[in-house]
């Protein structure tokens, strides 16, 4: 297994990266947000909201790659990846639903298909 590839190493830069102010993003290009506010890819991502996605309501297909698909947004930066949790859902299978809220500063999601805005 490839040590820089696994789950609890990239969790690990993921949670350096938020507490040093930075967003590390896995399988994500900043520069394909498009131009109805979402990203253009969501696999694996955690998103500063206003600044990599706007607030609005995101639907997903869901999972990708037989995993399970989940999403959370948090009322701040600072902490783990459970801690400041205003909202979340996960499934294994199906489509979901998020509402980014304007008050929420982080947008996490992983092993889901591309969030897209539809409100």
């Amino acid at each position: 297994m490839d040590l820089l590839h696994s789950y609890p190493v990239r969790l690990l830069v993921a949670l350096l990266g938020v507490v040093a102010g930075a967003v590390l993003v896995a399988q994500f290009d900043l520069s394909a947000q498009r131009p109805d506010g979402a990203p253009a890819s969501t696999s694996d991502a955690v998103l500063l909201v206003g600044r990599d996605i706007a607030p609005g309501l995101y639907r997903t297909a869901g999972a990708v790659d037989n995993r399970y698909c989940m999403w959370s947004t948090h009322s701040s930066a600072s902490g783990g990846i459970v801690d400041n949790i205003v909202a979340s859902d996960g499934a294994h299978s199906g489509q979901l639903i998020a509402t980014i809220e304007p008050t929420d500063v982080l947008f996490r999601t992983r092993g889901c298909a591309p969030f897209e805005r539809i409100g």
